[in-house]
């Protein structure tokens, strides 16, 4: 999703090549925290060496503002979805296994949560505690 959202960034800002730097942004995506901004960063640099403010300004707030939210709210939303979990679940399971393991807590934050909340669930369940769902 990083690679597409920067390569549109990057084509409607006028820049070269922005089917390069979309690939190159998605396959940064994996590098935790800093990720793409390995690419929309150096591409706002040479904007501004450029003298072109206004495409800098706007890849600048665009990546900020778009692609961060797809690590902070789209990622937590998929995720919920298929894990039947709270969106605020999925997010604190991802935003700690980062914390805690860097990249490879991306998946295991919300791997730990959910089998948190499933012995939960078990435990509510063989004490009767919970409807049919």
């Amino acid at each position: 999703m990083h690679g597409a959202l920067i390569g549109v960034g990057c084509w409607i800002a006028g820049l070269q090549a922005p089917l390069v730097l979309g690939v190159l942004a998605a396959l940064l995506a994996l590098v935790p925290l800093i990720g793409s901004a390995l690419v929309w960063v150096p591409c706002v640099l040479y904007l501004l060496a450029q003298g072109d403010h206004g495409h800098a300004l706007f890849l600048g707030v665009y990546s900020i503002m778009l692609v961060g939210a797809v690590d902070h709210v789209l990622r937590p939303i998929l995720i919920s979805g298929r894990a039947h979990m709270p969106i605020v679940i999925i997010f604190l399971g991802v935003m700690g296994g980062l914390a805690a393991f860097g990249f490879l807590g991306l998946f295991l934050g919300p791997i730990v949560v959910g089998l948190a909340v499933a012995l939960f669930r078990f435990q509510a369940d063989a004490r009767g505690e919970l409807d049919a769902e």
